[in-house]
């Protein structure tokens, strides 16, 4: 797909505008930084900017729809980095203070509650039956 060179200024500009948006309205706690944002946000635009043509929007090849997709492709990979941040961030045990001293191993803080599923561990027919009968 050929697209002109102007689309794809306005294809960048969009993504890097995302991205920009994205780090200065979330929190700075959460996600990688600006460059990762805007790198991310570049990304979508891109992606969404060619996947446009093949998923069938924009069946008149105007620029409005492809820009629109665009937009909607850079939001969607914006969010999905910030979400695998943080759920990757709350996989990290802390090992300083906010001054950025060095915590004891006996006074660090509890991991965060993961967003992902926890499997519960398995247990032997013998130790079901015998939690069973406590129980009862």
């Amino acid at each position: 797909m050929n697209l002109p060179f102007e689309t794809l200024v306005m294809v960048a500009l969009i993504g890097a505008a995302v991205g920009w948006l994205a780090s200065q309205v979330a929190s700075s706690e959460t996600g990688f930084g600006l460059p990762a944002d805007v790198v991310a946000g570049l990304v979508g635009a891109f992606a969404g900017a060619f996947a446009a043509p093949r998923l069938g929007l924009g069946p008149d090849g105007s620029e409005l729809a492809l820009l629109a997709v665009a937009l909607v492709g850079a939001a969607i990979v914006v969010a999905g980095a910030r979400y695998l941040a943080d759920v990757w961030a709350s996989q990290v045990e802390p090992r300083a203070d906010a001054e950025g001293r060095p915590l004891p191993p006996g006074e660090r803080p509890a991991r965060r509650a993961s967003l992902l599923p926890v499997r519960a561990p398995r247990i032997s027919e013998e130790e079901r039956s015998r939690l069973w009968m406590r129980d009862t």
